[in-house]
């Protein structure tokens, strides 16, 4: 019932990144990172990949596994327990860690920007809805005012993603 209170209100238990698994690289890599997250403070990227967690070999690793990891480690009593190290691959072959701790993470439900048209003026406008929980309303609004306040003259609103609401 926690996870899914938490989920309503678009947050979660974990470091901020999105992961998916890379058939070419044989890892899970990192697709997102969340700003200001234990993951972007620790200078985790997109296009890195996830080697182990300690001592956990997680090549094999699905992305729900290794978020059931990471919150694992967020359940232990003792603080200092709470702490775990990433070990990092990139596509070049270099190996960075980066030592963790899980946090609760606001992850934004609208996220926006604006895109170039063929004339090189950016005029139109790109929203990314993730979900359509608590305060997405809002958020999707406040998004649309600030690219209206750039100028835009069009929308796109990318709904591919979105994993839904409240039922």
């Amino acid at each position: 019932y926690a996870e899914y209170t938490l989920s309503a209100t678009n947050q979660y238990i974990g470091i901020g990144i999105t992961t998916e698994f890379s058939e070419k690289y044989g890892y899970l890599a990192v697709t997102y990172v969340a700003p200001g997250s234990p993951a972007d403070l620790a200078h985790i990227k997109v296009g890195n990949m996830i080697e182990a967690v300690g001592n956990t070999d997680v090549s094999a690793y699905t992305p729900e596994q290794l978020d059931e990891l990471f919150r694992s480690y967020d359940a232990m009593e003792e603080e200092e327990k709470k702490y775990f190290t990433v070990h990092l691959l990139n596509s070049q072959g270099g190996r960075a860690s980066a030592t963790l701790k899980c946090e609760l993470i606001y992850a934004e439900p609208v996220t926006y920007s604006t895109v170039q048209d063929e004339y090189g003026n950016y005029s139109v406008g790109y929203c990314i809805i993730n979900n359509f929980d608590d305060s997405s309303a809002a958020s999707l609004k406040k998004a649309v005012e600030a690219l209206t306040k750039q100028g835009v003259k069009s929308l796109i609103l990318d709904v591919r993603n979105n994993s839904g609401g409240k039922t």
